[in-house]
C-alpha cells in the first residue's frame, strides 16, 4: 500500500473522476468504493437538497472514504432572461427543436451553504472544481480534518492551490481528459512532460488524470512519480453508469480518438465526441455558465431522441481504446492490475 492509499484508508490509489450531469449515480460512487478505490460524487448543477440526499445514499452504501467534488464559485446569479446566440437557434432549428430563443441561470446553491453541508455530513474529502474557496473555508474544513484536493491544469496555479487552498494533494488533469478543463485560471493546459518534472519538488501527492484506459496507462503514470491517477471515460462505459445507453455505445464504437475541444456546449474548454453541438460556430458565446443553460433544451431535446449530433458526451482522448461495456467490478480489476505487484 502506498502512502497515499494508507492516508486516505484505501486499497488502491485510483479515484473515480467526479463527472457532473447524471453520470454517475450515488450507488456507483459507493461500489467504487467497496472495491478498495475512491469515488467521487459530482455536485455541478445539483441543488442543495439533492447533494445532501445523494451523500446520504452514499454513506448509507460504504462506510469508505469518498470525495464531494465542488463547483467553486462566490459570483451572485442575474435572475435575467437572456436571448440565446443565432448559431444556436439554427441548430435547434437543424434539430427538429420547436424551443424558446431564450434561456434562464438557476442559481447555484451558496458556497457557504455548501461549506456547512460538508461539514454536517463529515464529508472525507473535498474536491474543487473552477475555482480556490476562500480563507474562511478552507480553515472550516481544514478545522474538520476533511481532506482538500484541487484540480489544477498549469504549473502556475500549483502555488496558489498550495497557499490559498492547503490543498492536501493536486489533481493535475492533463489536455488528454474528458469533460470540462477543472483548474481555477484562463492560463490553458500545461505541458504534461513538464509538469511531471515537477513533482519532485512537491511535497504532497499529485494525482494524474487523463486519457488513462489501460492498466498500462496507469502504470506509465505511477513510474513517473503521481501518487495516484484519476479516471473518469473508462468508467462511463460500464453497466453501473447512469449515462445514456446512445452515449455509452457512442463512446465504444468510435475506432480511433474521435475527440475535440470546445467552448460552444458550456462556454468552458471541455473534451468530448466531436458532433454538430461541439463543432457549433457562435458569433458570441456568452461563457460559462450562460452556454450550459442556452443548450440545456437542445441537449435534452437530442437525449430523449437519440439523437447524438446534438448532445455532450464527454469523452478522454483515449477512450477509444475501449471497444465494449463490463460491470464496473470488471473494469476496475482491469485498472487497478496496475497496482497489483506493488500492492
Amino acid at each position: 500500500m502506498n502512502t497515499f492509499c494508507h492516508q486516505l484508508g484505501i486499497d488502491y490509489p485510483l479515484i473515480q473522476a467526479p463527472m457532473a450531469g447524471g453520470i454517475v449515480p450515488p450507488s456507483m460512487v459507493a461500489q467504487v468504493c467497496e472495491y478498495g478505490a475512491m469515488g467521487s460524487l459530482a455536485t455541478g448543477y445539483l441543488s442543495l437538497e439533492v447533494i445532501a440526499e445523494q451523500i446520504d445514499q452514499i454513506q448509507s452504501q460504504t462506510h469508505r472514504p469518498f470525495a464531494v467534488n465542488l463547483f467553486v464559485d462566490y459570483g451572485s446569479t442575474p435572475t435575467t432572461t437572456f436571448r440565446k446566440p443565432d448559431g444556436l437557434i439554427a441548430l435547434e432549428q437543424e434539430a427538429g427543436l420547436d424551443a424558446p430563443q431564450t434561456y434562464q441561470l438557476s442559481a447555484a446553491p451558496p458556497m457557504d451553504a455548501l461549506i456547512a453541508l460538508m461539514l454536517e455530513k463529515e464529508v472525507p474529502v473535498v474536491s474543487t472544481t473552477f475555482g480556490l474557496l476562500s480563507g474562511e473555508h478552507v480553515d472550516a474544513l481544514k478545522s474538520a480534518a476533511i481532506k482538500l484536493f484541487t484540480t489544477v491544469n498549469h504549473i502556475g496555479e500549483i502555488e496558489p492551490a498550495l497557499e490559498t487552498q492547503q490543498s492536501d494533494a493536486l489533481v493535475f488533469q492533463s489536455a488528454l481528459a474528458g469533460g470540462h478543463r477543472g483548474g481555477f485560471s484562463e492560463a490553458g493546459h500545461s505541458d504534461i512532460h513538464a509538469f511531471t518534472q515537477r513533482l519532485s519538488d512537491l511535497s504532497i501527492p499529485v494525482i494524474y488524470a487523463g486519457g488513462l484506459s489501460s492498466a498500462d496507462d496507469i502504470r506509465q503514470h505511477m513510474q513517473q512519480g503521481y501518487a495516484g491517477v484519476q479516471v473518469g471515460s473508462a468508467l462511463i462505459s460500464t453497466v453501473e453508469s447512469s449515462a445514456a445507453e446512445s452515449y455509452k455505445q457512442a463512446l465504444i464504437s468510435q475506432g480511433h480518438d474521435r475527440t475535440c475541444q470546445t467552448t460552444a456546449i458550456t462556454g468552458k474548454t471541455a473534451r468530448g465526441l466531436s458532433n454538430a453541438i461541439a463543432n457549433m460556430v457562435l458569433d458570441n458565446n456568452p461563457g460559462f455558465p450562460h452556454m450550459h443553460y442556452a443548450t440545456a433544451a437542445l441537449r435534452q431535446h437530442a437525449k430523449a431522441n437519440g439523437l447524438m449530433a446534438y448532445q455532450s458526451l464527454w469523452a478522454g482522448a483515449n477512450a477509444y481504446q475501449i471497444q465494449h461495456i463490463d460491470p464496473l467490478k470488471s473494469r476496475l480489476e482491469t485498472l487497478c492490475a496496475a497496482f497489483t505487484a506493488s500492492h
